[in-house]
């Protein structure tokens, strides 16, 4: 069963956002971290996808709507 869960980047989800991410933009596809980490993180709407009980999917939609910062992990 696929859940969408919208979040806060805090508290228990941010380090579940951070570790999709580092895996798919860091370490899949060699982007510096720093660039990820913006710092716009804290102000902007999370939402995390999740399948059959594990985080998969996260991104993030700033307060001007942009929409970016989509990460899904490889099928594993």
């Amino acid at each position: 069963m696929t859940e969408i869960e919208i979040v806060k980047f805090e508290g228990q989800y941010a380090p579940v956002i951070k570790a999709i991410r580092n895996a798919v933009f860091t370490i899949e596809q060699s982007i510096d971290a720093s660039k990820d980490l913006d710092g716009e993180d804290p102000a902007a709407t999370h939402i995390l996808v999740k399948l059959d009980g594990k985080y998969v999917a996260t991104g993030r939609m700033l307060n001007d709507g942009h929409i970016g910062r989509l990460a899904v992990l490889k099928a594993s």
